[in-house]
């Protein structure tokens, strides 16, 4: 087993397996929670409108809540934070660079997706496991 060490955390190859170990999890709740509250900010905007108020509270609280609620939706449908993932489960692996972040994703069977953060000292490594990947069926 070959462990990669993040800033916060680590990564972990077994022979059949990825154990990951970071902050994700907390990260994708506090997102959750975040987004729920925006979320519900939005809709009383849109009830304040209903009382008869400036088209400013409709426009806004429907930019507010239709664009947190897009967040979640993408959260809870289509990403993972699970720890452990077999080799067997993932379609692809990639490394990825959105301005200055760098981050490790694994594309799931079930079309999820797993994002780790803060691969920036560990890119080299992380190649050479995508570049002897081959998925299973």
């Amino acid at each position: 087993m070959e462990t990669l060490t993040l800033k916060d955390g680590s990564i972990s190859f077994d022979q059949d397996r990825i154990l990951i170990q970071d902050k994700n999890k907390r990260q994708t709740q506090m997102r959750i929670i975040s987004s729920s509250l925006w979320f519900i900010f939005g809709v009383l905007f849109i009830l304040r409108y209903t009382s008869g108020e400036e088209n400013f509270y409709l426009w806004s609280g429907l930019f507010i809540a239709l664009g947190h609620a897009t967040v979640l939706i993408i959260q809870l449908l289509f990403r993972t934070t699970r720890g452990e993932i077999q080799f067997s489960e993932i379609e692809k692996m990639s490394i990825k660079e959105k301005g200055n972040n760098t981050f490790f994703e694994l594309k799931l069977k079930n079309r999820k997706l797993r994002r780790i953060n803060q691969v920036e000292g560990i890119v080299e490594e992380l190649n050479r496991h995508i570049s002897t990947f081959t998925p299973l069926p």
